[in-house]
């Protein structure tokens, strides 16, 4: 089948993928069983495992994001015919999701050069494991040796990053805002003519789109789901006098293929060998992925 072959089948196909859950489920399951393909071979050629091990979460986030949309019942309730779908935890879940793309891409994507990248993934390491010594500093004395000794490498690992970040020259240009950085535990950093600065998330997605022009709130809405907010509660007031959950689980099912559908197309970049797929997926990553 040819590429506009299968735009054609898609394009009969539109109402089934934006709304048919069925349908959809069959097509996030094969993306979930592609992105472990992609998994295992990145994992035998790379040395670097984190953007592996970040659609590896991905994965795993989509897969519960199904798993929600199955349904579900409460316990000493009265049975329903049809099972609740819990849209809160689903739209928490996206928002992970969705982050952890955001930052795949402008970490592993984007074209950093050698010291700017340096920069940015030393800072993100830093600061995650800075957290993590304030977090065990009560708990130190009720540690194994062995974790006290890991800890105590870790402590070398960081003094190492730190000295290689303030080796390079976009330090020296801002040594103030990186230290800044450092010591509030900011890692959603970006660079521009040797400045850093933070960048949203917002930002962040819409570098990653090939279409820059185009209008996003997913991020927006999936926060107001995700807390308590005014919106968010009184949209769950209404949610399940009619079963509006069963819309909102086809819409955010089709968002999640879309998501996995970027995700998968960026990763591949990373691959050294070509994986053979199914021909309507690959047709269909791309189309998600690469034309958005």
């Amino acid at each position: 089948m040819s590429k506009s072959e299968f735009i054609i089948k898609l394009l009969a196909k539109k109402d089934q993928l934006l709304s048919n859950y069925q349908y959809q489920k069959t097509v996030l399951i094969d993306l979930i069983k592609i992105g472990f393909k992609y998994v295992d071979e990145h994992f035998k050629n790379e040395e670097n495992k984190f953007a592996n091990m970040m659609l590896q979460m991905s994965l795993l986030k989509a897969n519960s994001i199904l798993q929600l949309a199955e349904g579900t019942t409460i316990f000493g309730t009265s049975k329903m015919e049809i099972p609740l779908i819990d849209i809160q935890s689903q739209s928490s879940i996206f928002r992970s999701l969705f982050e952890n793309y955001c930052f795949f891409n402008h970490l592993y994507i984007h074209e950093w050069n050698n010291e700017e990248f340096l920069v940015l993934e030393n800072i993100w390491k830093i600061t995650s494991l800075t957290q993590r010594f304030e977090l065990l500093k009560e708990s130190t004395n009720s540690l194994s040796s062995d974790n006290k000794k890991k800890i105590d490498t870790e402590k070398e690992f960081v003094s190492q990053m730190t000295k290689e970040i303030k080796g390079t020259s976009i330090y020296a240009k801002n040594k103030k805002a990186i230290d800044n950085y450092i010591k509030r535990n900011r890692w959603q950093l970006t660079i521009n003519d040797k400045r850093i600065q933070s960048i949203s998330w917002k930002d962040m997605f819409e570098n990653s789109q090939k279409n820059k022009g185009r209008q996003n709130r997913t991020y927006q809405m999936f926060s107001l789901d995700s807390h308590p907010s005014y919106f968010s509660v009184f949209q769950f007031g209404d949610l399940y006098k009619n079963r509006h959950d069963l819309e909102r689980k086809t819409t955010l099912m089709y968002q999640t293929i879309e998501m996995l559908c970027n995700y998968l197309f960026d990763f591949k970049t990373l691959l050294k060998n070509e994986i053979d797929i199914d021909i309507e997926t690959k047709y269909l990553v791309e189309i998600l992925g690469k034309d958005n």
